[in-house]
């Protein structure tokens, strides 16, 4: 009995509770839930879970292209949003989105520096959840990028002077 008592008044009643309609209007480390039929903010100390991630392009995936990349998302509440950024350059990220289960992003290589001919290029997604807490960085295997554009195929053997 002692214990029930104190486990309502370290959480308090839903009356005591700011009221919301989105997690984003409560306060950094809650969330919006309903209990009792109202909509308030609830803390939450736990950070989502990323995991799954991976990357792909379309083979060659040629420097101008597109890597997409996807992975699983997991809060005890809600994810709110998640970000990936591509080790070309890890201070610019793109947004991610739901799908079905998975979280997915279309990054397009021609936004990012590439200083090398060819190069894996890794992705690294962070995500937040409803109280703004954010996971881990978790990355996924990279993908091959070249800025290789086109190879011909001349179907004979290239001998030294049919090459000069």
């Amino acid at each position: 009995m002692l214990f029930s008592v104190a486990a309502a008044l370290a959480c308090g009643s839903v009356s005591d509770k700011q009221p919301c309609s989105v997690s984003t209007e409560c306060p950094v480390g809650q969330y919006c839930a309903t209990a009792g039929g109202q909509s308030r903010c609830w803390p939450d100390a736990v950070a989502p879970t990323v995991s799954g991630v991976s990357a792909s392009c379309a083979a060659p995936c040629l420097r101008d292209g597109v890597v997409h990349v996807q992975a699983t998302v997991a809060d005890d509440n809600e994810v709110l949003d998640a970000s990936v950024s591509l080790d070309l350059d890890p201070s610019q990220s793109f947004p991610m989105t739901r799908s079905g289960s998975l979280w997915i992003a279309d990054v397009p290589l021609r936004a990012l520096p590439f200083d090398a001919f060819a190069q894996v290029v890794a992705p690294t997604v962070v995500a937040r959840d409803g109280a703004r807490n954010q996971s881990g960085p978790a990355s996924g295997a990279g993908v091959a990028v070249t800025r290789l554009k086109w190879t011909y195929n001349a179907a004979a053997p290239l001998t030294s002077p049919a090459v000069m």
